[in-house]
């Protein structure tokens, strides 16, 4: 599967990795493996969030009719850096990490744990999808 990111910001690339998934399960291709992402984002303050949590957190500062991009250029941002984090669902190993702006080793080590429970429930997901469509 090739993915080219048009924007930055992880947001686009776990969706559309995570949908790439479902269609791929849904086509009925045999798979050895499913993959599910994660975007985490790193605050100034040195917090961690999902998008999720972040756009709940900011909500107010945020348009929700247009596609939410998470990117540290711009200097009225809180966001330091963002991570997308892709896990297998067989044993939940990060297969691929990437990573944009000013960071720590921590900060990546802390952004790999985070992201697991989300994936674990978009696996989850995944699960109850298949029984109802195949079952």
């Amino acid at each position: 599967m090739v993915l080219f990111e048009v924007e930055k910001g992880s947001s686009f690339v776990t969706s559309s990795l995570n949908a790439a998934s479902i269609a791929l399960i849904d086509s009925g291709f045999p798979l050895n493996f499913c993959i599910g992402a994660c975007g985490i984002i790193l605050d100034k303050d040195g917090t961690l969030f999902t998008e999720l949590e972040y756009k709940e957190k900011f909500k107010k500062l945020l348009r929700t009719y247009e596609p939410q991009c998470y990117t540290f250029e711009n200097p009225d941002t809180q966001v330091q850096a963002t991570f997308c984090t892709v896990l297998k669902n067989t044993n939940q190993q990060a297969i691929s990490f990437v990573a944009e702006g000013k960071f720590s080793l921590q900060h990546v080590i802390e952004a790999q744990k985070k992201s697991v429970e989300p994936v674990v429930s978009f696996f989850a997901y995944l699960k109850n999808f298949v029984k109802e469509r195949f079952v």
